[in-house]
């Protein structure tokens, strides 16, 4: 099969060094897509590397669940490890910084996200 992936198009910095680890989930803002979990995860990943990174990229479709997100950021001080950017942002600079993508969606199997940001 050929593979479409150009590796030269791609920076790469090491997966070894904890302080450049960034996660991201690029998804609708909805409870299915379940950003809510990606936070709580980073959440806990943060006691044991302090400078992890998390990334939510996506339209706002339910206003109301992109508020609790943003309320439970806001409650649990996370706001310096979250970044949040519209769907338009040039996602491939996005993924350049990402170490691990998540997807933690409570209904898709594989994802297209899952195929486009390997």
């Amino acid at each position: 099969m050929y593979n479409t992936y150009n590796e030269k198009e791609y920076f790469f910095e090491s997966i070894n060094n904890q302080d450049s680890l960034c996660l991201t989930q690029i998804g609708t803002f909805l409870p299915i897509k379940n950003q809510l979990f990606s936070v709580k995860i980073l959440q806990r990943i943060l006691a044991e590397v302090p400078s992890a990174h998390l990334q939510l990229i996506g339209r706002v479709y339910d206003r109301d669940y992109y508020n609790q997100v943003l309320h439970y950021i806001s409650k649990n001080n996370l706001s310096e490890n979250i970044d949040i950017f519209n769907w338009d942002i040039d996602q491939k600079f996005i993924l350049e910084k990402t170490t691990f993508s998540l997807i933690p969606s409570i209904a898709e199997g594989l994802s297209l996200v899952a195929i486009e940001s390997q």
